[in-house]
């Protein structure tokens, strides 16, 4: 089985609020979506931890440039063990 790892990433700061808080709010249409996409392709866990934010002329999940920041992510097992079938006793017999 393998472990989790943290991995970085170089992604707009403007992610942040969404990746480590899970609040949408500030974002505009389709936004949610992209970053959505980009998590599921990358197969991505929790994001744990994000820098201070820089300009960047790109970044890991798109060409254009503008501030980004380091995020700090769990890795995912590729092959998850299967989940666990609880067993059940019968104390009254």
């Amino acid at each position: 089985m393998k472990t989790l790892e943290i991995i970085e990433y170089i992604l707009p700061v403007y992610w942040a609020s969404y990746l480590i808080n899970s609040d949408a709010s500030g974002l505009e249409d389709g936004e949610q979506a992209e970053i959505d996409a980009f998590v599921d392709r990358e197969n991505l866990g929790r994001f744990v931890d994000v820098s201070e934010p820089w300009f960047a002329k790109s970044n890991d999940a798109n060409l254009l440039g503008g501030d980004v920041a380091t995020y700090q992510v769990w890795s995912r097992p590729l092959n998850p063990p299967p989940p666990i079938t609880p067993v059940y006793y019968n104390y009254n017999r």
